[in-house]
């Protein structure tokens, strides 16, 4: 048996499918290890950066598949991003970027939703011509006192494309528009 106490935001559901633990399982070092890393990765993700994670097993030693393992949880307090570094991004606006991915001093950290942002500012820098944009995964620091993030984020825009036509191309101005698309010039700019 599981049982959880400590976990207000995230419910006990979502703690069991993430760590896999099953009633009956062999519980060792290895594994709650492994499940506490999982328990925190879970926090990490929503911005709760100093979560604790503490168990207890107790029942009959006779009897081993009569155990229960108690999952105390700690959330702490959200992480505050306290510097947004952007590096890589040219001449674009920083403040643009920033508004784009919902990154602000002062504001909460989710990941998950940082992660749908940056795939908007993708999307926005391939709009912007930069068709062969990669952007690196963020680099988070957090500071001593473990309630504030500083973020650092960058990205290697490459060349930036840009098509005009003009005269006679032989095909039609669509024709030649759907093959010259973001996806085909980020896949292959060469290989038209």
């Amino acid at each position: 048996t599981i049982v959880f106490s400590g976990n207000l935001l995230l419910s006990e559901e979502k703690i069991k499918n993430k760590i896999g633990l099953k009633s009956g399982a062999v519980l060792n070092e290895v594994s709650l290890a492994l499940t506490r890393e999982k328990i925190l990765r879970l926090y990490r993700e929503i911005g709760y950066f100093n979560a604790e994670v503490e168990f207890s097993v107790t029942g009959d030693a006779a009897i081993p598949l009569n155990k229960i393992l108690a999952i105390r949880i700690e959330e702490g307090k959200q992480a505050q991003i306290k510097k947004v570094l952007l590096l890589g991004f040219g001449t674009l606006s920083a403040a643009k970027m920033k508004q784009i991915i919902g990154l602000r001093p002062g504001a909460s950290l989710n990941i998950s939703l940082l992660k749908d942002r940056i795939s908007q500012l993708n999307s926005y820098l391939k709009e912007k011509k930069y068709y062969q944009v990669k952007i690196f995964n963020p680099i988070f620091e957090l500071l001593p006192s473990q309630e504030g993030i500083n973020i650092y984020l960058a990205a290697h825009l490459g060349k930036r494309i840009i098509v005009e036509f003009s005269g006679d191309l032989g095909f039609a101005k669509e024709t030649i528009q759907n093959a010259l698309s973001p996806e085909t010039l980020s896949e292959d700019p060469m290989g038209l």
